[in-house]
């Protein structure tokens, strides 16, 4: 029984990404074809016509209907008791609601954080990245357009290494500046949470001794703990 539940439930999760990523394909060749008619109208147009328009105005409806489920995800993210009803009802029509992002032996149903976590969450995140690309951008990148220009304005530049070029040059350059871009986030986290983890700690009183009385009941159990 459990043999037989758990095979279905892993044939319906790979269902379930192939059709995921059929979606995601359709969504691709919807959005390229959306651009390329605007901008086929407005080449055969040789300006922004009413019917260039029309296609621009038809790719933003398309742009709305592709972000409907995310506006949806964060309607449930600011109001997570919706999401844990809809989780904890056994309505077929939720559960067709839910069958896209999980099963139905998905073991995290109706544990969904409270709406004060979730903007704590969101702060918190928000501020690690804001301070990321703050950084990466006055510190990374600025410094590095200006010599990126002048490298692109050289001219007839003679090569100690075979196949050199500007292109080549300047990709060398850049190359440290992306991997630094890419992994300086865990720093940011790593600072942040322990910052956030101490004031937790400390508005929470964890671990704190307040008084003689209390060392001395705790002195008994510190040559165990090391």
């Amino acid at each position: 029984m459990q043999y037989s539940r758990v095979s279905r439930d892993t044939c319906g999760l790979g269902f379930r990404m192939v059709l995921k990523a059929v979606v995601a394909a359709g969504w691709i060749v919807t959005f390229a074809a959306c651009y390329v008619r605007i901008w086929s109208q407005r080449n055969h147009d040789r300006r922004w016509s009413a019917e260039a328009g029309k296609r621009v105005v038809f790719f933003l409806l398309v742009a709305c209907v592709y972000v409907l489920p995310e506006l949806l995800a964060l309607a449930l993210f600011v109001l997570p008791w919706v999401w844990n009803f809809i989780e904890e009802t056994n309505w077929k029509i939720f559960y067709l609601l839910t069958w896209w992002f999980q099963s139905k032996s998905f073991v995290g149903r109706g544990l969904r954080e409270g709406l004060g976590d979730n903007i704590k969450y969101t702060l918190f995140w928000v501020l690690v990245l804001a301070t990321k690309f703050t950084f990466s951008y006055f510190l990374q990148i600025k410094p590095m357009i200006k010599p990126t220009k002048q490298l692109l304005g050289l001219n007839n530049v003679d090569y100690e290494w075979p196949g050199g070029s500007i292109k080549l040059a300047v990709g060398l350059l850049w190359l440290p500046v992306v991997f630094i871009y890419l992994m300086d986030i865990q720093i940011w986290y790593s600072i942040y949470s322990s910052f956030v983890g101490a004031g937790v700690g400390l508005l929470q009183h964890l671990g704190e001794i307040r008084n003689i009385q209390q060392l001395k009941l705790r002195f008994q159990f510190f040559a165990s703990a090391m």
